[in-house]
């Protein structure tokens, strides 16, 4: 599927996939981010899930999914955690565990990577293992 109908009240769209940087739960409902327009529609997030997400999407937290090819960067966030800049300057705060699976951990997202065509550099991205908490002087 390549793209989908979307509809909000009275307004309609025919969206690519690849556009959809962003599906947001609300409840039973989800806000779609494409463009300049933020749709809400009777779907839940999981159902989109299973249904018509954008290729290299990846779940960031329990509310959240983003589509990895509108990545700007990343920084460290609150409790090990990840947040990414999307273009346009959104920021998605990605949950520990999924934070984890992009930087490489016991689940990676090796599978999401070579098909966005993003290279993800480990050692970009912020290193709040164990071991590196240990070797910071901030850790004493």
């Amino acid at each position: 599927m390549e793209r989908v109908f979307v509809r909000d009240g009275d307004r309609c769209w025919i969206v690519r996939l690849p556009d959809i940087f962003l599906l947001e739960s609300e409840g039973n409902y989800t806000r779609v981010w494409f463009a300049s327009e933020r749709p809400l529609i009777r779907r839940s997030l999981n159902t989109l899930e299973e249904d018509w997400t954008p290729p290299c999407s990846f779940r960031a937290s329990r509310k959240q999914i983003v589509n990895l090819k509108w990545m700007e960067r990343w920084t460290s966030a609150s409790a090990g955690g990840l947040a990414v800049t999307l273009r346009g300057g959104l920021t998605v705060e990605m949950s520990r565990r999924q934070s984890v699976r992009l930087r490489g951990g016991p689940e990676p997202v090796a599978s999401l990577r070579a098909p966005c065509g993003r290279s993800f550099d480990q050692a970009s991205l912020p290193d709040r293992s164990i071991a590196a908490r240990r070797r910071s002087p901030a850790c004493g």
